[in-house]
């Protein structure tokens, strides 16, 4: 029954509308109208649409759709092109308006009999950009792309936080308004990795751009020093012209019996490697008169009871090595005397008057008639000779003793303290780094407290106000603090005690006036803070505690405020991975962060960002860490 009904219902209907139109038809007659269109524009919607128009035609009809000339997209389409006379309903439909560049427009064209009516079609383009190409893969090297878009309005770009230091705008290459240049900077991860540019135009819609860049089959890495006698950790520091520093602490040899200078098996050292008929004792006479002899020589101990053979008066002066002769004279000497000898040995430094391993100058001047004793000789890699400032096969012939823990056995057995030295290694581009450089007086200053520092194997150096300071420590035996006005020379040992009592030193730098001295104690990395307001603030740091709990198998750890990403941040390394905890506040407790390196070579220890000198990382496109492994010292560029 409810099918029948609602059968009935639609025949009414039906019924009903035919009447309607036959009424409509029925009065109109032939010729008796002109031809009419309801309206004469139809603005379609960006999104396209669908709309109707009513004709009302005196017999005939025809409807055709005109698009400007070169239009190959038939965008408009309607239900009817023909028909006769009477009123229709015409459906009308547009698809999308999918380009940024061009609004589209159409005319449809009516006819019947003479009569014309025309209407006007109009859509325009979307607000927005659009992208030529909206993914990049490119590979680990180093490489440019360009992003290649259209845009209809104002617009900006950005690029994602997790990519701003290896996708690079190339600032005023931009080929046009809608090309934008990029960057993209060789990769040092094993892994890929994603980054986004977005583009914003005003008022659409964020288009994004994804480039994925390869892992590198080999990292880029930079060996800084490559020896195995490296002690505890490193402070890598970016100077402001852009070179870049790794100062470090390193040991001296405890068996010394193989060098080429101490063949007579006795514990001294000789500058001349002959000594055929005493010829190590020196051979010739060199007349004082003719200029000042010269010699550097290397120190791979500590030693004591230097000396030579000589005639007459003479002042002995000795530098500390530094490049070349010229640059080593203009230095701070370690000490000057003057000396009057009678033919037999002069002692500028007597027995217990110990210096520290090291590269030095010795210079012997004075006037005619007064001599020293020389040796025509073979310079090497650790010892030449200058006379009157010019190299020469002259040798002085110059001697010192070792200093040894056991001076009352037989040579072979002899063991020479093993004390630390401080050296610093330098480059200027971060790739290619010179020879380590012996920082005498650092070492000097840490021989005079060699009961507390002389096996040093842990420091942290950073400049407060116009003064470089570091901070030493053995093992957790206390922290002392070192200072130097220019960061080169002059370093002295701040008091005669330790100013924290236990602890080993990780990191120290200055942030926003205030100091933060980290160092572990067992398994707890802690931070001692103060403010930088005062020239003794290190008498004054408080221990705030512990910040993190250093987990079983972790590498030694470093920390640094870092404005790259505005956090505190604690480097580390497990498992051949430089991984990182992070702190909104240098004295908060630290959480896990992200990896920061996901590959280096194997057996991976003592972490640390390149800083600036204040053991910031400045908010810079490219930031390096270096590592140290289990054959020394690797720098990487991030």
């Amino acid at each position: 029954m409810k099918k029948f009904t609602l059968c009935s219902l639609l025949l009414l209907s039906s019924v009903i509308f035919w009447r309607c139109e036959d009424d409509f038809q029925s009065s109109m007659k032939l010729g008796d109208f002109s031809f009419m269109l309801d309206t004469t524009t139809w603005k379609v919607p960006v999104d396209g649409g669908r709309d109707y128009r009513v004709i009302e035609a005196p017999g005939d009809w025809t409807v055709k759709i005109q698009y400007p000339e070169g239009t190959t997209d038939k965008w408009v389409k309607i239900s009817d092109t023909t028909g006769s006379f009477g009123k229709y309903k015409l459906t009308l439909v547009a698809g999308a308006n999918t380009s940024y560049e061009f609004a589209r427009e159409a005319s449809l064209v009516f006819s019947s009999g003479e009569q014309t009516e025309t209407m006007k079609i109009y859509q325009p383009t979307p607000i927005g950009a659009v992208v030529k190409q909206d993914t990049y893969n490119v590979e680990a090297g180093d490489t440019v792309i360009k992003v290649e878009f259209t845009v209809n309005v104002p617009y900006d770009y950005s690029i994602s936080d997790n990519a701003q230091k290896w996708i690079i705008p190339v600032l005023g290459k931009a080929v046009d308004n809608v090309t934008l240049q990029f960057q993209i900077l060789a990769s040092n991860r094993s892994r890929e990795r994603v980054g986004t540019i977005t583009i914003y135009p005003e008022g659409g819609e964020a288009v994004p751009v994804t480039v994925t860049q390869a892992g590198a089959s080999e990292l880029i890495e930079y060996p800084i020093y490559e020896e195995t006698d490296l002690r505890g950790n490193v402070s890598f520091v970016k100077n402001s012209d852009g070179s870049m520093d790794a100062w470090f602490l390193r040991s001296t040899p405890m068996k010394f019996q193989s060098e080429p200078h101490m063949y007579n098996k006795t514990g001294w050292w000789y500058a001349v490697t002959d000594n055929t008929n005493n010829a190590h004792w020196g051979k010739d006479a060199y007349d004082l008169g003719s200029g000042p002899i010269a010699l550097k020589f290397y120190a791979s101990t500590a030693f004591n009871q230097l000396c030579y053979m000589g005639s007459g008066s003479c002042t002995f002066t000795l530098y500390p090595w530094d490049t070349d002769y010229a640059t080593s004279m203009a230095k701070t000497p370690v000490f000057q005397k003057t000396m009057t000898y009678d033919g037999g040995w002069a002692y500028p430094t007597g027995a217990g008057e110990y210096l520290p391993a090291g590269n030095y100058l010795a210079v012997v001047e004075g006037s005619a008639g007064n001599s020293v004793m020389v040796t025509t000789n073979e310079p090497d890699d650790e010892v030449w000779a200058y006379a009157n400032g010019a190299s020469t096969k002259k040798f002085l012939a110059l001697s010192y003793e070792v200093y040894f823990q056991n001076p009352g056995v037989e040579f072979d057995n002899f063991n020479a303290y093993d004390f630390s030295a401080m050296v610093k290694a330098h480059s200027a581009d971060g790739q290619s780094w010179d020879e380590p450089e012996f920082v005498f007086t650092a070492n000097n200053a840490m021989l005079s407290q060699r009961d507390n520092l002389g096996y040093a194997n842990n420091m942290a150096i950073a400049k407060v106000g116009s003064d470089y300071f570091m901070a030493l420590s053995h093992d957790e035996n206390g922290i002392w603090m070192a200072k130097s006005a220019n960061g080169k020379d002059n370093w002295e040992i701040l008091g005669d005690k330790s100013i924290l009592e236990s602890g080993k030193v990780v990191s120290m730098f200055i942030n926003d006036a205030m100091i933060y001295l980290y160092f572990q104690v067992g398994s707890d990395i802690h931070v001692a803070t103060t403010s930088a307001g005062s020239s003794d603030w290190y008498t004054t740091l408080k221990d705030n505690g512990s910040v993190l709990t250093v987990p079983s198998g972790v590498g030694g750890v470093s920390v640094v405020y870092n404005a790259n990403i505005s956090k505190y941040q604690i480097l580390y390394s497990q498992s051949d991975v430089i991984s990182s905890y992070v702190a909104d506040a240098g004295t908060d407790k630290f959480e896990a962060g992200d990896i920061v390196v996901d590959g280096t070579r194997a057996g991976a220890t003592q972490v640390g960002y390149f800083t600036n000198e204040a053991g910031i990382v400045p908010d810079e496109a490219k930031t390096w860490v270096g590592y140290q492994y289990s054959r020394g010292l690797i720098a990487m560029p991030l």
